[in-house]
């Protein structure tokens, strides 16, 4: 593994305890941020992992779909939660008289989870 790619884990794993955090303080639109990113780092390490750079946040999850999702080398349902993720982020961030809805922020949490532990599991030597 290398250093990019374990730094990219290791932000997943940060952003993972920074929304466990924020579930506490139910401070849902920070928290779907945070999440979103454990979700993109894992996403970045594993492209990288193939050898596969991309550069806007768009771009990571398109080809995480493409290259991952699609041939089945992960279940669809990831690529599915990935985007939505950015999307609640958007809104989290950028929308100033909507925000993100406690049930979806603390759905995220759980599936942030699962989804960097996938990561982990794709990674994993056999």
């Amino acid at each position: 593994m290398t250093e990019e790619i374990y730094e990219h884990l290791q932000a997943a794993k940060d952003a993972l305890e920074d929304a466990q955090v924020l579930l506490n303080a139910e401070r849902w639109d920070a928290l779907a941020n945070r999440t979103y990113y454990a979700m993109f780092h894992a996403t970045h390490a594993l492209l990288l992992s193939h050898n596969i750079e991309r550069a806007s946040h768009k771009a990571v999850i398109a080809a995480f779909g493409e290259f991952f999702a699609k041939p089945g080398l992960v279940e669809s349902r990831y690529h599915r939660i990935l985007r939505e993720a950015f999307n609640l982020r958007l809104t989290g961030d950028y929308k100033i008289f909507e925000h993100v809805a406690p049930d979806d922020a603390k759905k995220l949490v759980d599936q942030a989870a699962d989804f960097v532990d996938m990561v982990w599991r794709q990674l994993a030597p056999d």
